[in-house]
């Protein structure tokens, strides 16, 4: 691959995941969709039994997203940095979420460092989404946590 095609490449790869971000603003569940290839793999190794592990297939990832959009006022997902490798077609965002639920009165907000993965048409073919599942826990309601006080403390360790 020459230094141009390289080049193009890690433009497309950079774009992709400026245009992710920004469809999930936008709450465009089909244009953003149109970046996932057919066979793509949605992965959530921190997901702690709040989200499924893995999901396969682009309508798999359609139906696992489409509800998101749903739970929130507004979304938005500065981004930090953008670190891309065309040799093995990988692009890793580290952005936050500043997210307001619907009523208007909690906010989501967490970091997250995404791995986006690319077909050779361009296409999102694994996304692997790293987040703090407590901080999602707690902000839904699906986990509550306590800090253990002088001898409880003691006694756990």
């Amino acid at each position: 691959m020459s230094n141009q095609q390289q080049l193009n490449q890690k433009e497309h790869y950079i774009q992709v995941v400026k245009d992710f971000q920004r469809l999930l603003e936008e709450k465009n569940i089909s244009a953003w969709m149109d970046l996932w290839a057919d066979d793509a793999i949605n992965y959530y190794p921190y997901g702690s039994g709040i989200f499924p592990e893995k999901i396969v297939g682009k309508q798999g990832v359609y139906e696992n997203w489409k509800g998101v959009f749903e739970l929130f006022e507004s979304l938005s997902f500065p981004i930090h940095d953008i670190y891309v490798d065309v040799t093995k077609q990988t692009a890793i965002m580290r952005f936050d979420s500043h997210n307001i639920m619907k009523g208007g009165t909690r906010r989501y907000d967490n970091t997250f460092v995404c791995i986006l993965i690319f077909n050779e048409e361009g296409k999102i073919k694994e996304y692997y989404e790293y987040f703090n599942p407590i901080t999602l826990g707690v902000t839904f309601g699906l986990l509550r946590v306590e800090r253990l006080q002088g001898n409880e403390a003691q006694q756990s360790q």
